[in-house]
């Protein structure tokens, strides 16, 4: 028997914290250029004393990789040091995530990998197919109400290769960037939460298929794993993909470029406002203010009380408009099921009505998706000057704007 379990107002505040170099142990992340092979750049930086640290996938989208900084040097001059050489794009220091949650989640044992007989497959379908990448702390894919949405790699079976050449071993479901394994499990449920809710009473005329990206575990992650879990999705031709998570602080153009990489794509990128009850036209928060065409931003409404969530980031600017995230009821690791409040769960409603209209329509580019979803909100005065279409998700109105239903 599934348990629902009422953590009443749990408030996610998946808030990523500059650290200083010391604290990351002087980890920079490094972008490069096509004006010299990534293969002499890596020599000259380790002619310099960077130290690699961790590689991401390959492919023409991404070239980046984790280096150790030189001993002995500050923040601006390993970023000098590392910018000095002529095929070297991008250089930031590999900000830490730092998830600050007034209660804590429930604590739960985590189960062994299911055996993968490399027989599931994405099955060949008459329905119209939709690819969502949620990139979090990973999903329990054989929670009995996400298996029936998990993705396959079709290019990939396990056997402890890389079958498919990215660079990745036996990333059959997606794969886990924080701990560099193929298995992305969810240890901390925030992950499986958001998946439920973009399952739940999912169209049965259309196939949905969830990509398991995970870069952060709850404790820890970083901007490297982010990024590089979001080259993932886009590499693999996710329609849309689920942001839940952010930071304040400083722009980061790794990341900036990744949300641009995705609007050449296509891709419709779901972002949540964050929980600090904070302006964020005035204190920005990313990757929620990018300000793109095929980004959309989310606060959390309070259905019962018919406003916006106490605890809701807001901004006319860059919010773009509300959804449910109070008392949200969703799956949860162990096969159960909880209760959790915050913009995440907000973004993952955002997340399912694009992925079902962006079905519906194959046509409709990630812009106009965005567009039609704001442009056919319900109206809520309240919201007036708060959130950009100053209103809340109405699924119905604009599956039906768009061609539907189903």
């Amino acid at each position: 028997m599934k348990r629902a379990l009422n953590l009443a107002l749990l408030f996610f505040s998946l808030t990523i914290l500059l650290t200083s170099c010391a604290d990351q142990g002087g980890e920079f992340v490094i972008t490069y250029n096509d004006q010299k092979s990534v293969k002499e750049t890596m020599e000259e930086l380790r002619g310099e004393g960077f130290k690699l640290v961790k590689k991401c996938m390959c492919g023409n989208k991404l070239k980046m990789h984790l280096w150790q900084s030189p001993p002995g040097l500050g923040i601006d001059e390993t970023v000098q040091k590392a910018k000095d050489k002529v095929g070297v794009d991008g250089v930031e220091m590999n900000f830490a995530l730092d998830i600050n949650l007034p209660q804590p989640l429930p604590v739960f044992e985590v189960q062994d990998a299911p055996k993968d007989d490399n027989e599931n497959n994405n099955p060949p379908t008459q329905q119209r197919r939709i690819k969502v990448a949620i990139i979090d702390t990973g999903l329990e894919t054989y929670h009995n109400d996400l298996v029936p949405y998990q993705w396959f790699n079709q290019n990939e079976v396990t056997n402890n290769s890389d079958d498919d050449n990215n660079c990745l071993i036996d990333d059959r479901i997606g794969y886990d960037f924080l701990n560099d394994r193929s298995w992305p499990m969810d240890d901390f449920g925030h992950g499986t939460h958001i998946a439920g809710i973009v399952a739940k009473d999912f169209p049965k005329e259309i196939d949905l298929r969830i990509i398991d990206l995970k870069m952060h575990d709850g404790k820890e992650g970083d901007l490297f794993g982010a990024v590089c879990a979001m080259y993932y999705g886009i590499t693999k031709k996710a329609r849309v993909m689920n942001l839940s998570w952010g930071y304040f602080g400083d722009k980061s153009e790794i990341l900036e470029k990744a949300v641009s990489v995705a609007e050449k794509e296509d891709i419709l990128l779901v972002a949540s406002a964050g929980n600090d009850t904070i302006d964020i036209d005035n204190n920005l928060y990313w990757p929620a203010c990018f300000g793109y065409n095929n980004l959309i931003t989310v606060a959390a409404w309070d259905d019962a009380n018919n406003k916006l969530a106490e605890f809701s980031n807001f901004g006319f600017k860059h919010v773009d408009l509300a959804a449910s995230g109070v008392d949200i009821n969703s799956t949860f690791p162990n096969d159960t099921h909880i209760m959790i409040s915050g913009s995440s769960m907000s973004a993952g409603y955002v997340t399912q009505a694009a992925a079902i209209i962006r079905a519906i329509d194959p046509s409709l580019s990630a812009a106009t998706t965005r567009d039609a979803i704001m442009k056919h909100v319900k109206k809520v005065s309240s919201l007036n000057g708060v959130v950009n279409a100053e209103g809340i998700l109405d699924l119905n109105e604009v599956i039906i704007a768009v061609g539907g239903p189903i």
